[in-house]
């Protein structure tokens, strides 16, 4: 099995058992020889093979490699490669991992008013100092600003700046 590709804003692909045979009857379709080493130079014809491809397997060339496809055997390569949607942290969750190597998947993010261990948040831990004093907590994505309160770090040393 070839090494999955992750790409977060595609579908998941797996390769279909006759690939190799659906994309030599494309060819065929389209009148283009189907040995490995035919190379596609014309514009027409590769968009059209490239489109009868897309429709065929319900994936599509990303414009990222479509320069790299000059054969129909890279045609064939690309199409071989399975897709995957998750994530790498995720994928861990079902690897078998080494028994001196443990993964907080549900981790904390620091808030100097939230980071506190009781339900009332009132106590914070290390009294609300954080170890990275000039940064900030910017949450910035829609998903996750209903999950995280993000924060704004005073500068400490702004006192220390602003005297003269």
């Amino acid at each position: 099995m070839e090494i999955a590709i992750f790409l977060r804003y595609q579908k998941e692909y797996k390769p279909p058992e006759d690939l190799y045979n659906r994309i030599d009857k494309i060819c065929e379709q389209q009148q283009i020889p189907t040995a490995y080493e035919t190379k596609l130079d014309d514009p027409l014809q590769r968009y059209n093979l490239f489109l009868a491809c897309e429709q065929e397997f319900q994936h599509p060339i990303t414009n990222s490699v479509l320069y790299s496809i000059r054969t129909i055997s890279d045609l064939k390569k690309y199409y071989r490669k399975h897709v995957s949607n998750i994530t790498p942290l995720d994928a861990m969750r079902s690897m078998e991992l080494p028994k001196n190597l443990h993964i907080n998947y549900d981790y904390v993010r620091f808030h100097p008013v939230s980071a506190g261990t009781h339900i009332d948040n009132t106590d914070t831990l290390f009294n609300g100092k954080t170890a990275f004093p000039k940064s900030s907590t910017l949450v910035t994505g829609l998903k996750y600003k209903k999950k995280y309160q993000g924060h704004v770090q005073e500068n400490p040393f702004l006192e220390d700046m602003l005297k003269i």
